[in-house]
């Protein structure tokens, strides 16, 4: 799981990142057995 912080390169402040956006996130979850 991750929890968004902030899009970068969108339009003003939105809340969700569209494909093609970078965001910068921190890992809450992760699942050690994934390749």
């Amino acid at each position: 799981k991750l929890m968004c912080i902030r899009v970068i390169g969108a339009a003003g402040n939105q809340r969700y990142a569209r494909i093609g956006d970078v965001i910068v996130a921190v890992i809450k979850d992760a699942l050690p057995q994934m390749p």
